[in-house]
C-alpha cells in the first residue's frame, strides 16, 4: 500500500509541474511564467465497478509465485467478461498483474 500512495504522490507531482508549464517543454534559458493552481480535485472509490471485481476475483483463483500470476488468466478473463467491458477489464487486468511485478 505505501509503494502504491509513493507510485501515486510521484504522478501527482508531475501531472502538477505539467499543469504549471501548460504541458509545454520549457526552452533553455527561458524564465518560464508559473500558472497558479487554484484548487485540485483528487477522486476516491470505495467500491470498484462490476468488471474490476470479476478481474480481481478470477486474478485471486489462480496462483501467484514470486508476484507472477502462474495460469492462463487472459482467456478465464475473456471468456467471463464479455461485450463492452472486455477491452477495460483486460487493461485493468494488465495494470494490476504489472502491478504485482514491479510493486510486489
Amino acid at each position: 500500500m505505501f509503494a502504491y500512495l509513493q507510485e501515486v504522490k510521484s504522478e501527482i507531482r508531475l501531472t502538477h509541474s505539467k499543469a504549471l508549464t501548460g504541458g509545454k517543454k520549457v526552452k533553455k534559458g527561458a524564465v518560464e511564467e508559473k500558472k497558479v493552481i487554484e484548487n485540485c480535485t483528487i477522486f476516491t472509490s470505495f467500491e470498484y465497478p462490476q468488471y474490476k471485481k470479476k478481474v480481481l476475483e478470477i486474478l485471486s483463483s489462480f496462483e501467484w509465485v514470486d508476484n507472477v500470476v502462474q495460469g492462463d488468466y487472459i482467456t478465464k478473463i475473456r471468456e467471463e467478461i464479455k461485450g463492452k467491458e472486455s477491452g477495460p477489464a483486460l487493461k485493468f487486468c494488465a495494470f494490476i498483474v504489472e502491478q504485482a511485478k514491479t510493486v510486489g
